[in-house]
């Protein structure tokens, strides 16, 4: 691979990616050219991280650190707690305590939180005491599962809150815990929390202010919102004038309102709370908590049958194995985000990627993701009422489902009828990254499409599994036919408009040709972005030109703005810079354009009308061509730059040993 071609698929560490064979390096360079990765690692400097989704991560309980937080029935019974449902309550002079279930990662799986339930008496050891969930129970909408271990509910509003870990701590000083529970603090510690809630307090408006106003947070705001009459001076360790203007302020302020932002309706609540910083501390905490939460399996061994596992489940404790992420966004895209990783588009990228037993965060920010930007409203009205099925399928799910906008009884569970809701979902997401069928059928299974011998494997353990349970590996049939019902009943789409994000904001190479893209492949990819977005009533005499200048660049770079072929050359690299004299087609492309349109000329995706002009053919398809992708943000710039130019200054833009380019095949031929 060449280094943009792993730049572009390790962007962080920089490293080259092992494959087992040379159709998953390729498979892995078109994926990665199709989706950006989850976050691309940039210095403060730089601007910061390219984070789409906004996603943070989160361990909540360590399951050696915090274990004085752990109780077991029988610990609870004998210091008279009762049990509540899925949770234990004591009654206590001040107030009634409550612990909530702790969820461990082999208690969830694919869109089921109620994987696994622990036994009563449950050991230490984490595959001890801890089973399967039987399909009765799963089909009785009341039934949760057991964990080995209850924590306090407090504490898990504490750590679930979405609020910077800076206030949390004000907040664990401010009531003396010790880590095994409560014990009053001193009039020292009340004052140490409260100055440090108040340090906190300003430096998250002061991240808060230029992303909901467009302007830096004024001395006056923070009078306003949280009183003059503060001790700022102790708090601050200077004057809020000054504080507000130190770059370190404002650096920390701008990840706390990534990691945990601030709204418009939080401003309100801070205006017209308490004044006191470690009340209001604790109004926050509570005003900020997630509904429901979302994590995953920190294991992934091969002998498991997919890698990433993950899904949503209620707002629990959460032992480390199982870490948690956030999006910036409401419980519809979080469906949209919880499908996409669970696709097997996903998974197939996992597995190229992961080397160990453990799923961490550095994998993970470099796994090809699809950013929010790619799905349409139909789309997420595609994703949900299906993620939705699969997901609510117990009560403890209700506020999943009411952010989701459904206020129904939970789903039935049917086996058959989640396998074909998930078949379903891994064919959008397989188009969505732009796989054809064939490849579709390479990642379900490289031995069907290269031979039994072939060195790749992708689900060999779930295509086993499948066999010796159902007789058939049914994910292959189930996922196949719902590709084809998809081309039947979803014609392709033609884009009004290629919207082109901000040029500014994309990586110098980021419209490069792979190089393992040859030349022949680079013409149809070429031809069919192009003729996707053509007009055919304005672009048909330049649209040869255009499918030119996308695959070799370098046709395009003289005839542009200075401004614009300055971005053409950062963005395209090197193949883009301008030659002494006419820019020559190579000679394998010379070569294979012939053929190649002979090819789309005879399947009918493209159509010569009489006058030598082109336009997509009858039989045009627009599968697997990615809205979002290089490939349409290179040929939307191609074009709208070609559509002023002069169609005879183009002809004469290429050299007369190329007049392959301006070649008729035959007046009017169409397939």
């Amino acid at each position: 691979m060449s280094p943009s071609e792993i730049a572009t698929i390790n962007p962080n560490t920089r490293t080259a990616p092992v494959f087992r064979a040379h159709a998953d390096a390729e498979l892995a360079a078109k994926l990665y050219a199709n989706a950006p990765v989850l976050i691309r690692e940039r210095l403060h400097e730089q601007g910061g991280d390219i984070n789409p989704w906004g996603i943070t991560f989160q361990t909540m309980f360590h399951m050696s650190g915090d274990s004085g937080f752990f109780r077991t029935p029988g610990q609870m019974e004998a210091d008279g707690w009762s049990r509540d449902g899925t949770d234990w309550v004591r009654e206590t002079a001040a107030d009634v305590e409550r612990r909530v279930p702790l969820y461990q990662a082999k208690m969830i799986h694919h869109f089921d939180h109620r994987w696994a339930t622990y036994t009563a008496g449950a050991s230490n050891d984490e595959e001890e005491g801890a089973r399967d969930c039987t399909l009765t129970e799963k089909q009785i909408p009341n039934f949760e599962p057991s964990p080995r271990y209850w924590v306090p509910e407090d504490e898990v509003i504490l750590r679930a809150a979405r609020v910077p870990s800076m206030l949390k701590g004000a907040a664990k000083l401010a009531r003396g815990e010790d880590g095994k529970g409560r014990r009053k603090a001193g009039a020292d510690a009340q004052e140490s929390a409260r100055s440090t809630a108040l340090k906190a307090l300003v430096t998250w408006l002061v991240g808060a202010f230029p992303a909901l106003e467009g302007r830096p947070a004024r001395e006056a705001d923070i009078f306003r919102l949280l009183s003059r009459a503060q001790d700022w001076r102790g708090a601050l360790k200077a004057s809020p004038e000054r504080f507000l203007l130190d770059p370190k302020t404002l650096a920390a302020g701008t990840e706390m309102q990534r990691e945990t932002p601030l709204t418009e309706v939080d401003l309100t609540l801070i205006a017209e709370g308490p004044k006191d910083a470690l009340t209001l501390a604790e109004l926050l905490i509570i005003a900020k908590q997630p509904r429901w939460l979302m994590g995953w399996r920190d294991i992934c061994r091969s002998t498991d049958e997919r890698t990433v596992i993950a899904s949503v489940f209620p707002k629990v404790g959460v032992g480390h194995t199982m870490p948690i992420f956030y999006l910036n966004g409401g419980a519809e895209l979080a469906a949209a985000h919880l499908a996409m990783w669970l696709s097997l588009t996903f998974d197939f990228i996992a597995r190229l990627s992961i080397g160990g037993t453990h799923l961490t965060y550095s994998y993970l920010k470099q796994f090809a993701a699809l950013p929010p930007s790619t799905f349409s409203k139909n789309d997420l009205n595609f994703i949900r009422p299906r993620v939705l099925e699969l997901t609510y399928t117990s009560h403890a799910m209700k506020a999943w489902a009411e952010d989701l906008g459904y206020s129904g009884q939970p789903f039935a569970w049917n086996e058959d009828r989640r396998a074909q809701l998930r078949a379903e979902l891994d064919v959008f997401f397989a188009r969505k990254y732009g796989l054809t069928e064939e490849e579709l059928r390479y990642v379900l299974d490289p031995a069907k499409v290269k031979g039994a011998d072939y060195p790749s494997e992708t689900f060999r353990v779930l295509k086993e599994k499948e066999i010796r349970l159902c007789g058939e590996y049914r994910t292959e049939r189930l996922v196949l036919d719902a590709w084809k019902q998809m081309e039947r009943s979803q014609p392709d789409a033609l884009p009004s408009s290629i919207e082109l994000p901000p040029l500014e904001g994309l990586l110098n190479g980021a419209w490069a040709w792979p190089s393992s893209i040859q030349p022949r492949d680079r013409l149809r990819y070429a031809a069919q972005y192009a003729l996707w977005q053509m007009d055919p009533a304005s672009d048909g005499a330049r649209i040869r030109f255009i499918i030119a200048s996308l695959a070799e660049p370098a046709l395009l770079t003289p005839l542009l703005a200075a401004d614009d072929r300055n971005e053409w050359v950062r963005l395209v690299g090197p193949e883009a810079q301008p030659a002494q004299g006419a820019v020559r087609l190579r000679p394998a492309i010379n070569a294979a354009w012939h053929s190649m349109f002979e090819t789309l000329l005879t399947s009918g995706q493209l159509e010569e009308r009489a006058d030598g002009t082109w336009t997509r053919g009858q039989h045009f398809s627009a599968t697997g061509l990615q809205a979002a992708s290089a490939d349409a943000q290179r040929a939307a710039f191609a074009i709208r730059a070609v559509r002023s130019m002069d169609v005879g200054v183009l002809a004469s833009a290429a050299a007369p040993e190329d007049n392959v380019i301006w070649a008729r095949f035959g007046n009017g031929r169409s397939g």
